[in-house]
């Protein structure tokens, strides 16, 4: 799990991006990303060893908990 978080100082903002190292796996089942607006999507089967652009309203619909 990581958060990302923007306009963390003045005139400057963080990497948006998230890196997760999987070690020896060469499958993802499913990735979850719960948005700023309260949604929580699944994504699921993403390419491994790429980088990936979700946007938000795009993926599968996670029930709320």
């Amino acid at each position: 799990m990581d958060e990302v978080r923007s306009g963390s100082s003045y005139i400057s903002n963080s990497e948006r991006r998230v890196h997760f190292g999987l070690g020896a796996v060469n499958k993802i089942d499913w990735i979850e990303i719960r948005w700023p607006s309260t949604l929580a999507e699944m994504f699921e089967n993403p390419k491994v060893d790429t980088i990936l652009k979700f946007t938000e309203d795009s993926g599968k619909p996670v029930p709320a908990k």
